[in-house]
């Protein structure tokens, strides 16, 4: 009778004061597409109060929040739900991620266990290099997934980067295929020989903006015959 004289919202609130959210849903699809998306949310955080997580679940999807889905289950360290709805709608970045804050709360070896135990093995390999486990995060890439040794090494390089240990970087960086951070980073420390130096064997293209920066530097500090052959 609602929908017979024109009024569809009544018939919406009715069937929400019924608690029938079915026919509620129903209905806004129907009469009131424009808020379908807020209203499977709304319930979607109502079932969650009723700590009715599938119905929750359900709805969060259906608004096309499946991650809401995910960070739900993941709030009350349901994590294997969690990983089952990434796997479902997400990708691999998704599902990586939710596993690797699951191997977190479980910390140590126990972590990497468990993430190789789900078939995650790159995930694994992340959560190694996040905790600077770089031995195993190399023997994890050297058996599984070679493809992602590059990383690993630059991933390493920034490490011992940050650590000052300046000529093991060098060495990972090169065996990253990433010469020219090498070169960066001993430009930045003003160490012009030791960039020159891994210029002329990996990337002589650079060798020219390195004598340029260098001859600033000398210029800076007024050794002006010393700028002028850099120039040259």
């Amino acid at each position: 009778m609602y929908l017979t004289v024109n009024e569809p919202d009544l018939a919406i609130n009715m069937y929400k004061k019924a608690k029938q959210y079915d026919n509620m849903i129903r209905l806004v699809s129907k009469h009131r597409k424009e808020m379908l998306r807020d209203t499977h949310l709304y319930l979607a955080g109502l079932f969650e109060k009723e700590g009715k997580w599938p119905d929750a679940e359900q709805h969060f999807v259906e608004a096309g929040c499946w991650n809401m889905a995910a960070e739900l289950y993941m709030k009350h360290q349901m994590w294997e739900e969690a990983l089952r709805v990434a796997k479902s709608y997400g990708g691999p970045k998704e599902i990586a991620e939710i596993a690797r804050k699951w191997a977190a709360t479980v910390g140590g070896e126990g972590g990497s266990k468990l993430l190789i135990k789900q078939g995650l093995v790159e995930a694994a390999l992340e959560y190694e290099v996040d905790n600077r486990n770089f031995e195993e995060a190399f023997r994890l890439a050297e058996n599984n997934c070679r493809h992602r040794l590059p990383d690993v090494h630059l991933r390493y390089a920034l490490f011992l980067e940050d650590e000052n240990r300046f000529k093991e970087a060098e060495e990972e960086f090169v065996r990253a295929g990433k010469p020219t951070e090498a070169i960066n980073m001993h430009t930045h420390n003003q160490d012009f020989h030791s960039a020159i130096r891994v210029a002329k064997q990996f990337a002589p293209n650079q060798l020219s903006s390195i004598l340029g920066e260098q001859a600033k530097f000398f210029v800076s500090r007024r050794e002006f015959q010393k700028a002028e052959q850099c120039y040259i």
